[in-house]
């Protein structure tokens, strides 16, 4: 079995330093516990410090958030 482990936040980061645009940045938009968990809203910021809204996605972990995020921005850039 091959697995994949594609590192969307390196991809975006590459793509935007590939443009001379600064670091992606991401927000955490909001954390909330439900049933004991804890929950991340993150979004990847654009050149105006405003989160793009396609690129908004929640999580248990914020690294996974992130990378989501980070995989939602790269199709919105039409990078994948």
């Amino acid at each position: 079995i091959l697995e994949t482990d594609i590192n969307y936040m390196r991809r975006l980061q590459d793509f935007y330093h590939d443009n001379r645009w600064s670091h992606p940045e991401y927000e955490t938009i909001e954390e909330e516990k439900v049933n004991g968990k804890d929950y991340y809203t993150i979004g990847v910021l654009d050149f105006e410090k405003n989160v793009i809204t396609e690129t908004i996605n929640i999580d248990t972990s914020k690294k996974r958030a992130r990378q989501e995020a980070a995989r939602k921005a790269l199709i919105k850039f039409n990078q994948i």
